[in-house]
């Protein structure tokens, strides 16, 4: 008898035609936004099924042919303190852009280990630090692509980017080059120079690569597309500048949360080349969720068939 296979739903609240897997609810956000200005889901916090698709199991096709891909943005806080939800998202999706892990340059190994169905690329802050590992600081900043296994064959490592940026090529009929990126926060005099040094290297790659690739990038941007600080302003100079889209589904939902438990604002994004998001959900606060930001999901339509 063959092993069974997974067949991704490609909408929203697509009830499978088959009993053996369920759809769970959908429980709409909190936040207040008006008609139009983004969705916002949680999955049921008891279930780790994506609040995008729900898998249709089938008993014929000898390997997966996926018609949509689901990739997540998350500024995780900490790899260490964060792994329950990290565990959680990790079923939810299958390709994983993170930021601010916190580890050191020998501790890559870590994501590799948790996230056994994943292959990991990781960068570290301190990746070209000449200093003894065991006597550095704290861990900080990083950036993360974890992509599901049965990707593998697809999958380039781009040599491009410092520290803040990493980034896959992933090879399908149409190719997608995709990006996670960690942007400086402000609060120093240097702020503004480090930010737009980040962009200009995020510029490059995407000259370099975009007359051949669909560009989606995803991260914690540090900057609002609704606010007006000089770094906002400088954010949005460059989205216009490369010719960059946000979905309007993105809307206005707040993606992050000041440990204040005042300030709220809309920081992390996906940006795309071309037109091809076809879901943009930002995820409500979950309790096993210990970061002040919160995830967001897309989906992009495709046609691959993956390994089993």
């Amino acid at each position: 008898m063959l092993k069974s296979t997974i067949l991704p739903t490609k909408t929203v609240g697509l009830q499978p035609t088959t009993p053996k897997s369920p759809k769970p609810p959908l429980y709409p956000t909190n936040h207040q936004t008006s008609s139009g200005e983004g969705e916002t889901y949680s999955a049921d916090p008891k279930s780790a099924d994506s609040p995008i698709d729900n898998p249709i199991t089938t008993e014929l096709t000898p390997s997966p042919v996926l018609s949509s891909l689901n990739l997540l943005t998350f500024n995780i806080e900490g790899f260490n303190s964060n792994k329950l939800y990290i565990e959680t998202l990790s079923k939810r999706s299958d390709i994983l852009l993170l930021q601010e892990h916190w580890l050191h340059s020998y501790e890559k190994h870590k994501l590799d280990e948790f996230l056994e169905d994943f292959i990991c690329y990781t960068k570290c802050f301190d990746d070209n630090s000449l200093s003894d590992a065991y006597e550095r600081r704290r861990g900080h900043a990083g950036v993360a692509i974890c992509i599901h296994k049965k990707f593998e064959k697809f999958v380039e490592l781009l040599p491009d980017g410092g520290n803040r940026i990493i980034g896959i090529k992933f090879n399908t009929t149409q190719p997608f080059i995709f990006l996670s990126t960690y942007l400086p926060c402000r609060g120093n005099a240097n702020s503004i120079d480090n930010y737009q040094e980040i962009l200009d290297e995020l510029s490059e790659i995407y000259i370099k690569y975009s007359n051949v690739f669909r560009i989606v990038i995803g991260g914690d941007m540090n900057a609002s597309i609704y606010r007006d600080s000089k770094q906002d302003k400088v954010f949005r100079d460059f989205i216009k500048e490369n010719n960059l889209l946000i979905p309007p589904s993105c809307g206005k939902t707040f993606t992050f949360y000041h440990y204040n438990g005042r300030d709220t604002s809309q920081i992390d994004y996906f940006l795309e080349s071309k037109s091809v998001i076809s879901n943009y959900l930002t995820f409500i606060r979950e309790s096993t969720n210990t970061s002040t930001h919160d995830p967001i999901l897309i989906t992009i339509p495709c046609n691959i068939q993956a390994n089993k």
